[in-house]
């Protein structure tokens, strides 16, 4: 049971009046053979930030693989106005880096630290959560940490926006993806918590896992597990199906169409913009349409988004648009992956894009390598038709193939010197590839 007054108190960020609108008789949260009810979490959540309350330490890292265990967490710190780290992973070379990026005494949360939840009032006055921060982190250019920070208001503001966009209220929500992500946190975790669904306590990690989901059920997933999906299987109707993280393949769209009876909403965005734009692929290069309440213009070569999702309310984007109209627009690739080669300038993306339009790949990844003449590489996963040609020729009669279809449109000396093919592309748990893999292949 979801009340009314949450939309409106939403658009506030008051997440003390959010928490009090929730009935005590909602599902929260399930395990395989367990529920978890409001009106169980509720003194949990409340204990907790009457503790955190009381304690001197402004900055707290927040890492727990638990679902419910880590949202408790969260909404006691924000409740408490602490500022909340959400590292993407617990290695302790990780967390002392994040360490060393803040300026103040940094503790890490320990969710078994145990508090009497009797002798704790839930009427402690709290502050005004709406600009409680939350630090993520993301790779900068130099692969090291960079700082991105959301106001709590933030993250409301986006699931006011999803919940307008998708009302699935009354359906379990699984998910494959990390809450410890934005993707993850805003998708997983808050959506469903504030909209009246209930989220799985646990992870899908296999397309078995995905064929036991229950019918109507929304799934919240990546392009690494939507396009390993096992035809063999047979699949649940879902009422809806999220990915992100990276761009879905068209003939994995259509291959998830087939299997699970829908096409995927696909989210475009990045931790630092949140969710910018969405978009079902039912046509290769369908345009995204962009998300209620923001706004993208273009100045010079920059593109510009404004939105309320973000903490500075404007960022310049890294990737390249064509704007069809005010609302939709195509992605033409990223600004920074422009390199130069025998005095040429070449783009990454473009030459991917290129490579991938042929009848033989399915996916492709361009990088320069390290070595004395800096050569740009290939790494092709083969299409069924790529696999056939590969098997009944040869690997340097493929090259030539691939080569001879490139010049059509690029110079000899901006080609891939060098090619591997694979089964499939190494990413980790937010489908990002994993560039350091793929160079390990030319090693």
């Amino acid at each position: 049971m979801v009340s009314k007054n949450i939309p409106s108190i939403m658009e506030t960020g008051n997440l003390e009046a959010l928490l009090l609108a929730i009935e005590g008789e909602r599902l929260i949260s399930f395990n395989r053979n367990e529920q978890y009810f409001w009106h169980a979490i509720k003194p949990k959540v409340y204990s907790k930030a009457v503790h955190y309350q009381q304690t001197e330490t402004i900055y707290w890292i927040l890492f727990d693989h638990q679902p419910l265990t880590f949202l408790i967490e969260f909404l006691a710190l924000c409740l408490s106005g602490k500022k909340v780290i959400l590292p993407p992973n617990n290695k302790p070379q990780t967390l002392n880096k994040i360490i060393e990026l803040i300026s103040g005494q940094v503790n890490i949360v320990d969710p078994d630290t145990r508090i009497n939840e009797t002798t704790i009032s839930q009427n402690n006055s709290f502050e005004d959560t709406k600009n409680s921060q939350i630090i993520l982190f993301t790779s900068g250019s130099s692969g090291e940490p960079k700082q991105v920070i959301k106001k709590f208001i933030n993250l409301s503001q986006e699931v006011l926006v999803l919940s307008e966009l998708w009302n699935q209220s009354q359906v379990r929500v699984y998910s494959s993806i990390s809450h410890q992500h934005l993707y993850g946190l805003i998708f997983r975790l808050l959506w469903p918590f504030f909209c009246g669904r209930a989220f799985a306590n646990f992870n899908i990690q296999y397309p078995e896992e995905v064929a036991m989901l229950e019918q109507g059920s929304v799934f919240v997933s990546s392009p690494a597990l939507l396009s390993r999906l096992d035809t063999s299987l047979d699949y649940p109707n879902l009422s809806a199906i999220f990915s992100s993280g990276g761009p879905l393949a068209p003939e994995h769209a259509e291959s998830v169409k087939y299997l699970l009876k829908r096409y995927p909403v696909e989210i475009y965005g990045s931790t630092e913009t949140g969710g910018i734009a969405h978009r079902v692929q039912q046509h290769k290069n369908e345009a995204w349409s962009l998300m209620p309440k923001l706004m993208i213009r273009q100045k010079q070569n920059a593109v510009i988004l404004n939105s309320p999702f973000i903490y500075q309310k404007e960022l310049l984007l890294d990737d390249k648009i064509e704007m069809l109209d005010n609302k939709h627009f195509r992605l033409l690739g990223r600004k920074d992956r422009v390199i130069k080669l025998e005095e040429k300038r070449v783009s990454l993306e473009h030459l991917e894009t290129l490579i991938k339009e042929m009848a033989w790949v399915t996916e492709c990844r361009c990088i320069q390598l390290n070595d004395i003449r800096s050569s740009l590489a290939a790494v092709v996963v083969l299409s069924s038709e790529g696999l056939m040609l590969l098997e009944q020729q040869s690997k340097y009669f493929l090259v030539k193939q691939l080569k001879q279809k490139l010049l059509t449109e690029l110079d000899l000396v901006v080609l891939p010197r060098k090619w591997r093919f694979i089964d499939k592309m190494p990413v980790n748990t937010m489908s990002k590839i994993i560039v350091d893999e793929l160079k390990e292949l030319f090693q």
